[in-house]
């Protein structure tokens, strides 16, 4: 007698493309975090007022605060610290700062 021989997991049309769909939207939305994340870099490092330290630099990282799983798939560059001087800056600027860079220490 034959033993009855294993069945290949079956994924139906429908759900593969759900599935890609969902990862798509993920993609852009990590990609979209990234050019948000080098345009606000971009006009971090324009202005002398603002201090920037990479996890390369003086700083040590901090283990606790890495960067998303998202961010380091796309090959963002990591950031340790970003102090803002200056009166022009307002709390809020320093919030979104925050949200663009969740692993740096971001100080007003």
């Amino acid at each position: 007698m034959l033993a009855p021989r294993r069945r290949w997991f079956q994924v139906s049309v429908r759900t593969l493309l759900a599935i890609v769909a969902v990862l798509a939207l993920w993609l852009a939305w990590g990609m979209h975090w990234v050019k948000s994340r080098n345009d606000a870099m971009r006009e971090l490092k324009a202005d002398p007022r603002v201090a920037i330290v990479y996890q390369g630099g003086v700083l040590p990282p901090k283990p606790w605060r890495e960067l998303p799983v998202t961010l380091r798939l796309l090959q963002a560059e990591p950031v340790a610290f970003i102090r803002l001087d200056g009166n022009h800056f307002v709390q809020d600027d320093a919030e979104i700062l925050q949200a663009l860079f969740p692993e740096a220490s971001v100080t007003k």
